[in-house]
């Protein structure tokens, strides 16, 4: 077990780091590239950053005896791994198909796709359902209000609890949302 005096101090840590040349800052990049190539959310420069800042703030301790780009790497690769163990652990699942409960065998599958992965094509794809999901509600106000509702984040009890509605109305208007939306499912799928 390493002592105080074998740790450096925040100013032999920035002095250390003021130090690093050109070319040492390019294989760092490049193992934070590396390290970041299948963390959600983070860039490279990112990484980089936070293990800069663990360094200078202490929360990560720099042993006076390992190379400087070592305790760099290690730090980078300490703060991604505890990314990927807490994105595990997560109650979302990046890679989760998400179906409707709709109690009929034909149901909507509906995908769900992290920002990071969103792609152009998938915008303007989303933007054309909620049009699509939009005209099938005109003309029928008790299932535009729901979609205001919903648009607004009031989502199960919270809905039910939303002024003007209540438990009953609202569970209407959702069985009549769902069998329009089951009535033009197989339209879309085929377009």
């Amino acid at each position: 077990m390493q002592t105080e005096a074998q740790y450096l101090t925040e100013l032999e840590v920035q002095s250390l780091l003021n130090d690093f040349k050109l070319a040492d800052w390019i294989r760092i990049e490049d193992f934070s590239r590396l390290l970041c190539s299948n963390l959600i959310g983070w860039s490279a420069n990112d990484l980089m950053n936070e293990a800069i800042v663990r360094l200078l703030d202490g929360r990560r301790r720099w042993p006076a005896d390992i190379h400087p780009r070592t305790v760099l790497n290690w730090t980078m690769r300490g703060i991604a791994n505890n990314v990927r163990k807490s994105a595990k652990n997560s109650p979302i699942d990046h890679s989760v198909e998400v179906l409707d409960d709709i109690p009929d065998s034909d149901y909507i599958r509906l995908s769900v796709t992290p920002a990071a992965f969103a792609t152009p094509q998938k915008i303007v794809q989303d933007r054309q359902m909620i049009a699509k999901i939009a005209k099938i509600c005109e003309g029928d106000e008790t299932l535009q209000a729901l979609l205001e509702l919903w648009a607004d984040g009031f989502l199960g009890l919270e809905g039910e609890k939303a002024p003007y509605w209540g438990r009953a109305s609202f569970e209407a208007a959702k069985r009549r949302f769902r069998r329009k939306l089951a009535a033009c499912a197989a339209d879309w799928r085929q377009t």
